[in-house]
């Protein structure tokens, strides 16, 4: 995939970096956005990368995520619930909620999640 982005010749760098507890070598506020679509699951990105996305988004930027329930519902992160993480972040004034909703069949008759948050 990072191939193909580089032969596009639209991205100023791509990179290839392990997401999780660790901190990117990216600058603090470096984006206006950081989208992702199923990067939730077994084996995939987990909650605890919401601090790094909050870190290297600006002040006033986004977090948009969206996922298929199953993958968030019946894990933990960090002993809390996916949505207990997100409501953490609200509460500490990290990020407001734009949107969060529940998209029936989504993906093969899976009900998926869509979320959007402004980091503040």
């Amino acid at each position: 995939m990072l191939e193909k982005a580089k032969q596009k010749n639209v991205y100023k760098k791509v990179m290839c970096m392990r997401l999780g507890p660790e901190v990117l070598d990216i600058p603090d506020d470096t984006y206006d956005a950081v989208m992702m679509t199923g990067a939730v699951g077994d084996a995939h990105m987990n909650g605890s990368c919401f601090a790094e996305f909050i870190r290297i988004v600006k002040p006033g930027g986004y977090v948009v995520m969206d996922t298929i329930v199953k993958y968030i519902n019946g894990s933990e992160y960090g002993g809390k619930s996916w949505d207990e993480l997100i409501d953490d972040f609200l509460m500490a004034g990290r990020w407001v909620t734009l949107t969060r909703r529940k998209v029936e069949n989504a993906f093969n008759s899976l009900d998926g999640m869509q979320y959007a948050f402004q980091v503040k």
